[in-house]
């Protein structure tokens, strides 16, 4: 029997025996301390009630903050992916970062036209919000 089970158990044998000490007049201590221990489990079932509901809350923050993470990861992955398959694209010196859907690029690129086929590539990713186009073109490199 659990610690709840038995609280339940306790607050209706004192509840019986102070319905049957009832006789019309005052009450007496057995019938206070039964209204004393009603009260409290009243109390401590508030307090078990506030304490789930704000419990339930962090977890679903958490696992918000969490699932937010492992999409900004996917969403990283799929664009280095097809930045790798993309010919001309010197993938190594463009690095992709990912923060709540928005997408930085960052690093250089040997034309324009290569920074703005990244800028397009990353844009084209489901669940990219926004595309921070920081590529430098270095015709050098």
């Amino acid at each position: 029997m659990n610690t709840v089970q038995k609280s339940g158990v306790a607050i209706l044998m004192l509840s019986a025996i102070g319905l049957a000490a009832c006789d019309g007049s005052k009450p007496g201590p057995v019938e206070t301390a039964g209204r004393s221990v009603d009260q409290a489990a009243r109390t401590a079932g508030n307090a078990v009630g506030d304490a789930a509901e704000k419990t339930g809350q962090a977890i679903s923050d958490a696992a918000d903050k969490t699932g937010q993470a492992i999409g900004d990861g996917a969403i990283t992955s799929k664009i280095k992916a097809a930045i790798l398959a993309e010919s001309g694209l010197q993938s190594l010196q463009i690095h992709v970062a990912t923060t709540s859907g928005v997408v930085t690029l960052s690093g250089s690129v040997n034309s324009q036209e290569n920074s703005d086929k990244a800028y397009s590539i990353a844009a084209a990713v489901d669940g990219v919000k926004d595309v921070e186009n920081r590529l430098m073109v270095n015709p050098n490199s």
